[in-house]
């Protein structure tokens, strides 16, 4: 997306050199309106969905001193409705020369960017056909407007340079399009001819450069499915810095790619950084799957931009920092091989990016590196008590490129997802089944949620409806006291937009404090005030809330040391049993930790038995046969029973 880049000014030296660098403003409120003119939901017409895309074959004329393209694209596709006219998207600044539907010459009218070719004959369903579309122009400057949706030629150091940007509906200002982001573009083939001493990079492999007369075509494939905003031209007087990477258990390599600015000061002070690119598509194939342009490259194509773009296979950076590396690379997984379905959806790449830069710090620099990011990501967030992750109105680029809400706030519903499963295993487990079940395709918030509740083997209904459709976050405050080696903890949870979600249910550690050494606990928060009991034989200080920051939330510190604070009775009516009647296994929540749960048959045998330090346990139930028995509840205050039936 345009001025992407990673949030935070936080930059680490590198174990293999990355450089710091002032972090640009993601976003820019002078911007804003401008960028929403260019924002819509969907295609420009409904006409245009009824073909599907199946080849695009670009030929084009560029240089590096202007935006002006002349040439001509080839769309080669199939009808999926009984089709009547032709209709696709160009700017009004670019000019149609000439169109052909099957090489036959037909006129073009034009309704503002709505460009329509009326059909001799009706095409059915199912009917292959190909329309090539002869167009000129010079295309609006986007550096002179202050933003890169489009076209954009600029300097730096008196480097001349041309790189195009289409996300989230910039295509059109360039080449005639279809804007879908379901209409994922089976291949395409990319021919740019640019004078004599510039580079050409796009997409996919360089399949050929030929030189003719003063001017060189280059000629890059793509032949992995990609929609339609990542696809990209960049024309400047590149260097090309290439090499091999290995993929990690595996005689399998592939070619890293990258094109710099033709200056005696670029290479010297990055290549350690680019070097560093291979290491890091080799971690995250471990942890997403292998990386999924795999038979054909990754790279970069360096610019002016502030910050960064996740151009499929070659993605378009204005600085060389690791970090920012990381975020553009996760993309090739999170938004380029499995697309959000709709922009409501723009946090399935997003939010995963910014995760990956996550991952890269924590993996690379360690823990501390990574909490102080995470610490950094969760305050923008909470810089305001409400917002949404899901984009209700994404008519307008502002929400769907939203720093705290998209990028920070999808973060952290990664981090939280991952504290949701039993380890890391499961966790990584549902991002690589993720990528291999929607691999080349779409997917939504629900297709995530479906694969995580099925590894996780829980319901995850109420973790996504408080945490990408609510809004606002927890804010705890409590108190302590220790009798006799037990401590009791009352937590109290009220939230920052309680019209939304009055109360957010979720697990949550709880570190003890003492002169002897701390501990952390684990606990189901699902209450506004919850009392909790455990045996802890050193002498406590108090505790914190959350201490490793795993999930969004404010507390205060430091919990009040209240003495009339004890064991609380046993309250049959609070505590939650289901499924009841069970086959598998009976859910109990709401205990009190420390409780003593014993299971008998109606002849008064003993079935099961357990102390439970946390507020909920599973109760096998499948051993036994169809019938009713009892569950005694016992602690210091007395006891009570539950009927159970099996």
């Amino acid at each position: 997306m345009p001025l992407k880049s990673t949030f935070f000014i936080f930059f680490f030296a590198l174990g293999f050199a990355a450089v710091a660098q002032t972090n640009p403003v993601i976003f820019r409120q002078k911007e804003q309106k401008k960028l929403q003119q260019l924002a819509r939901v969907t295609v420009a017409s409904p006409l245009e969905d009824n073909y599907d895309i199946k080849n695009l074959r670009f030929n084009l004329s560029m240089s590096n001193n202007s935006t002006y393209i002349s040439g001509d694209v080839v769309t080669n596709a199939v009808a999926v409705q009984n089709m009547s006219a032709y209709v696709f998207e160009l700017d009004t600044l670019m000019a149609v020369d000439s169109a052909k539907i099957n090489g036959v010459s037909l006129p073009v009218a034009s309704t503002g960017v709505v460009r329509t070719i009326a059909l001799p004959a009706a095409l059915s369903v199912g009917t292959a056909f190909s329309a090539q579309v002869f167009y000129h122009g010079t295309p609006q400057n986007a550096a002179v407007n202050n933003y890169s949706i489009g076209v954009t030629h600029d300097i730096s150091n008196g480097v001349e340079m041309v790189y195009t940007m289409s996300d989230p509906y910039g295509a059109k200002d360039w080449w005639p399009c279809k804007q879908s982001l379901q209409d994922k573009i089976d291949s395409v083939e990319m021919m740019v001819t640019v004078p004599a001493g510039l580079k050409a990079g796009s997409n996919g492999l360089l399949q050929s450069s030929n030189a003719t007369g003063g001017f060189v075509q280059y000629r890059w494939k793509e032949k992995y499915p990609i929609v339609y905003y990542l696809i990209s031209v960049s024309v400047a007087p590149y260097k090309d810095y290439s090499y091999f990477m290995h993929f990690n258990n595996s005689s399998d390599s592939m070619l890293i790619q990258n094109y710099y600015y033709d200056s005696t000061a670029f290479f010297p002070a990055n290549k350690a950084n680019l070097d560093s690119t291979g290491v890091l598509i080799n971690y995250f194939s471990d942890l997403f799957g292998r990386y999924p342009f795999y038979q054909e490259k990754y790279g970069h194509c360096f610019t002016t931009l502030q910050g960064g773009m996740e151009h499929q296979s070659m993605s378009t950076l204005g600085f060389a920092d690791v970090q920012l590396i990381a975020h553009e690379m996760t993309h090739q997984w999170f938004g380029d091989n499995v697309t959000f379905e709709g922009w409501a959806d723009a946090w399935l790449s997003e939010g995963f990016a910014t995760y990956g830069e996550h991952l890269y710090l924590e993996h690379f620099h360690g823990a501390a590196a990574a909490a102080t990011f995470r610490q950094q990501m969760f305050a923008q967030v909470m810089a305001a008590i409400g917002g949404r992750v899901h984009v209700d109105d994404s008519s307008s680029f502002a929400p769907i490129f939203d720093s705290r809400l998209v990028y920070a706030k999808g973060g952290a519903v990664v981090h939280m997802l991952r504290f949701l499963a039993d380890n890391d295993s499961l966790f990584f487990a549902v991002l690589k089944t993720y990528q291999q079940q929607h691999a080349y395709g779409n997917a939504n918030t629900e297709d995530l949620k479906q694969i995580a509740s099925q590894l996780y083997n829980r319901n995850l209904d109420t973790f996504f409806n408080q945490w990408i459709y609510g809004e606002g976050y927890p804010k705890y405050a409590g108190s302590w006291n220790q009798q006799n080696g037990v401590v009791y903890i009352q937590l109290n949870q009220t939230t920052s937009k309680p019209a939304s979600i009055p109360l957010f249910v979720t697990p949550l550690e709880l570190k003890l404090s003492s002169a002897q050494g701390d501990t952390v606990i684990k606990i189901y928060n699902n209450a506004a005030t919850q009392m909790v009991t455990v045996n802890w034989p050193n002498t406590m200080t108090g505790f914190t809330v959350d201490p490793n920051n795993w999930i969004l939330d404010r507390s205060n510190t430091p919990m009040k040391h209240d003495i009339s604070l004890s064991v609380p009775e046993i309250k049959a009516a609070q505590i939650k049993v289901y499924p009841n009647p069970a086959s598998d296994a009976w859910q109990v929540e709401n205990i009190v930790p420390g409780m003593q749960l014993s299971l008998f048959d109606m002849q008064g045998r003993k079935l099961w038995e357990a102390k439970v330090n946390n507020t909920m346990v599973s109760i096998p139930a499948h051993q036994y046969a169809p019938g009713v028995y009892l569950l005694k509840l016992t602690n210091e205050k007395g006891s009570e029973a539950i009927q159970l039936q099996r």
